[in-house]
C-alpha cells in the first residue's frame, strides 16, 4: 500500500510541475515577443534607434531566465532562437528594413513554438 502512495504522489508531483513549467514559460516569453513585436513595427518604419533598445530589450529578457528555461526547453529550440537572435543583430546593424523584420516574425514563431512544446497537452504527453 505504501508503494501505491508512493507513487501516486510522484505523480501529483510531476503534474503540478508540469503545470508549473506551463505557467511559467508563459509568463518568461510574453515580454520576449513583445519587444519583438515592437522591433519589428520599428524596422519596418525605418526607426533603427527604437529598433535596437527593442531587440536589446528581447535579448535582456530572453537570456535573464535562461537558467529555467535550459532546464525545462528542449535545447534545439534554445540554440535555434539564439541563433535568430544573433543574425537579428547582424541585420539591424545592417538597417535592412525587411530581413530584420523579417527574423523578428521568425523568432516571434519560434519562441511560440517552444511555448506550444512546453504546454501540457495530450499530444505533448505522447
Amino acid at each position: 500500500m505504501k508503494r501505491f502512495w508512493l507513487g501516486l504522489g510522484i505523480l501529483a508531483a510531476l503534474l503540478i510541475l508540469g503545470f508549473w513549467v506551463q505557467h511559467s514559460s508563459k509568463d518568461l516569453h510574453k515580454p520576449v515577443v513583445d519587444a519583438l513585436k515592437k522591433a519589428q513595427s520599428s524596422a519596418v518604419a525605418e526607426d533603427w534607434e527604437q529598433t535596437e533598445k527593442m531587440v536589446e530589450q528581447a535579448e535582456k529578457h530572453w537570456h535573464s531566465a535562461m537558467n529555467i528555461r535550459s532546464a525545462v526547453c528542449d535545447h534545439d529550440y534554445l540554440e535555434e532562437i539564439n541563433t535568430g537572435f544573433a543574425a537579428l543583430e547582424v541585420w539591424r546593424k545592417a538597417e535592412d528594413p525587411c530581413a530584420t523584420a523579417a527574423l523578428c516574425a521568425e523568432l516571434i514563431n519560434r519562441i511560440n513554438a517552444l511555448e506550444e512544446a512546453q504546454k501540457l497537452s495530450f499530444r505533448n504527453v505522447l
